[in-house]
């Protein structure tokens, strides 16, 4: 439920038609060298793959009470989806819709967790940051952070994206 009220809020709120959407969402991404997983939704924003990994994970007693092993375990999970699933199912994405779509002109692929509330991302997990901005992010920040030129263009240059 949360997967499709978010794809639906993020395509309402960025106005995404066709021409965003390559790839369906929930597509298998299961290669002869690996399985990559199911594409929770992915699309294009100026030129560059957004991908987003859509999580609503629960957040345990402990981690509300500020527990520190509690969090740091959470933090590991959020570091774990980024770099083993999401990230590498995101640039091996870019490459076969390059192939596939090469009229795209796909200039990088931004990866982001995108979770149902907002989550505190310690700065000690670098791999969690796109410069000073998290890559843990609510629906509603995601569009935010998309439709603030600025800080879109700060987080492309964190990424090493150029236009």
């Amino acid at each position: 439920m949360f997967e499709d009220g978010a794809r639906a809020a993020i395509k309402l709120r960025l106005n995404l038609g066709a021409d965003n959407l390559p790839i369906r969402a929930n597509r298998k991404l299961k290669l002869p060298e690996r399985d990559y997983g199911d594409v929770d939704f992915a699309f294009i924003w100026k030129g560059v793959l957004i991908n987003l990994e859509l999580k609503s994970w629960q957040k345990t007693p402990e981690y509300f009470r500020g527990d520190f092993k509690a969090v740091d375990n959470r933090q590991k999970e959020l570091e774990k989806q980024l770099m083993t699933k999401a990230t590498p199912r995101g640039y091996k994405l870019q490459e076969l819709l390059s192939k596939e779509k090469p009229s795209l002109s796909i200039f990088g692929t931004l990866t982001f967790l995108c979770v149902a509330d907002v989550e505190y991302v310690s700065p000690q997990y670098q791999n969690l940051w796109y410069g000073d901005v998290p890559r843990a992010l609510t629906p509603a920040e995601i569009v935010e952070l998309l439709t603030d030129r600025p800080r879109f263009e700060h987080v492309l240059n964190a990424a090493g994206i150029h236009k």
